[in-house]
């Protein structure tokens, strides 16, 4: 395996406690050195999305100021947007937790610190504030909303989606949909766009990730030259995101027919309560739990859904997540088989669950998904591309970087009766939804 070395950004030097490819870092700049890249990729992550917006409420500003920041000139670009190079790209993403934006240029020997210098600039000053002309404000609030009718109100699964993720955290940001509605996207102004970035947009609430053919001394220098200087801010507290969420043990059906729909299908939501003493040890036995309800093992949900009882073709998407302290949220979605109801593949699904729950996953199957996962991660350490994109997704999802660095050790740790103790927890009682989408009559 090639070893890069390890160099400290801004002065602050942490050792990862792993043999992978290794990361710069400071407290909030991270490298991933790779003489092989045919491009260099610069993102910036910013550590607030729609459930930060006011009043828990998930209007989807967070998102317009995404596209505003995208054109929003600023005095040292008053003539270009983000998109410097003719022959790069560049795209952004916001989510309930976090905003991202990403530029990737082409590897040029000649110019490359001067386009990195460049974007590093860009980037940085976007968090001290941007312009927007009313032109073009009024035109990204139109592209918002047509991005909102093309991924959700013309797709029937997404609005179906929509509808139970409102009805099973009704009062909670994590429910609402990232980008608002078609109402609330009307709604939207510059102003509100300005106070979110006002509010959250600053230098200890931001982490950049750099990937390329890039040395520690370069980056080095672009940090402290367009980072060092900027101020910090007294970020808002998010007492939310740390609550335990409450909820009372309730059952519930949702039937909608949609003429869009060609066969009927079922989603099932649920959330139930699960106290954890370890949110890393928690994340690692919940991604092994996964890695088991998503694949063809034996005794596995294909196996016995599919294969043995026969209640359905293809189970669309079964796992577990995380929904704040305290919680954990069910997701199982299939097309009834022929002459199968809904209520039958329903009741197949939480059969399953509680048998499983009764007999545990077997300890060779954990076994055997925990030596793949740590594997997994052994050949992304090889693959820097994979890499870089990993560390971003787990970083997006403000996960914290040093259970990053000990991800496999602490997939390593987990054992039989940390699995089983998520899976009985699920199988549980809970806030349970059955929605069913049908075609229309």
């Amino acid at each position: 395996m090639i070893r890069f070395v390890l160099a400290a950004l801004l002065g602050f030097f942490v050792a990862p406690a792993f043999a992978g490819p290794e990361v710069s870092i400071s407290d909030n700049v991270f490298l991933i050195p790779d003489a092989n890249a045919k491009s260099i990729t610069l993102t910036m992550i910013i550590g607030a999305g729609c459930s930060d917006e006011p009043h828990g409420e998930c209007k989807g500003i967070s998102h317009y100021l995404e596209h505003l920041l995208f054109l929003g000139r600023n005095p040292d670009h008053k003539a270009v947007s983000i998109a410097f190079f003719r022959d790069g790209t560049a795209n952004g993403a916001t989510s309930h937790l976090t905003t991202v934006y990403w530029d990737q240029f082409p590897v040029r020997p000649e110019t490359q610190a001067a386009d990195l210098d460049k974007l590093f600039r860009y980037f940085t000053e976007r968090l001290n504030g941007f312009e927007v002309s009313d032109v073009d404000a009024a035109r990204e609030r139109n592209v918002v909303l047509q991005e909102y009718r093309w991924r959700v109100a013309s797709r029937a699964s997404a609005r179906f989606q929509t509808l139970l993720n409102a009805k099973i955290l009704p009062d909670d940001p994590f429910g609402q949909q990232v980008a608002g509605d078609e109402q609330k996207i009307a709604a939207y102004t510059v102003a509100e766009a300005r106070a979110f970035h006002d509010t959250w947009y600053a230098k200890n609430n931001a982490i950049f990730v750099v990937h390329g053919p890039v040395d520690a001394a370069t980056l080095k220098a672009l940090a402290q030259k367009h980072l060092a200087p900027l101020p910090e801010k007294k970020l808002p507290e998010r007492a939310w995101l740390d609550a335990l969420r409450t909820f009372e043990p309730t059952t519930e059906s949702v039937r909608v027919s949609d003429p869009d729909v060609q066969r009927t299908a079922i989603e099932i939501e649920k959330i139930v309560r699960f106290e954890e003493t370890d949110r890393a040890r928690a994340d690692a036995a919940r991604r092994v739990l996964n890695t088991w309800l998503e694949g063809r093992f034996d005794g596995g949900p294909h196996d016995t859904i599919v294969e043995s009882v026969g209640l359905t073709n293809e189970i669309d998407g079964l796992f577990v997540a995380r929904t704040g302290p305290g919680a954990l949220w069910l997701t199982a979605g299939a097309e009834p088989g022929d002459g199968v109801t809904p209520e039958r593949l329903a009741k197949g699904f939480d059969d399953f669950l509680a048998a499983s729950a009764a007999s545990g996953v077997p300890a060779a199957t954990v076994e055997r998904i925990k030596e793949r996962l740590i594997e997994d991660r052994a050949l992304s350490e090889r693959d820097l591309d994979a890499y870089a994109s990993e560390l971003t997704q787990w970083l997006a999802q403000r996960k914290n970087y040093h259970d990053f660095v000990n991800y496999s050790a602490d997939i390593a740790s987990v054992t039989k009766d940390d699995v089983d103790g998520l899976l009985r927890a699920v199988a549980g009682r809970g806030r349970e939804i059955l929605g069913v989408l049908s075609p229309a009559s």
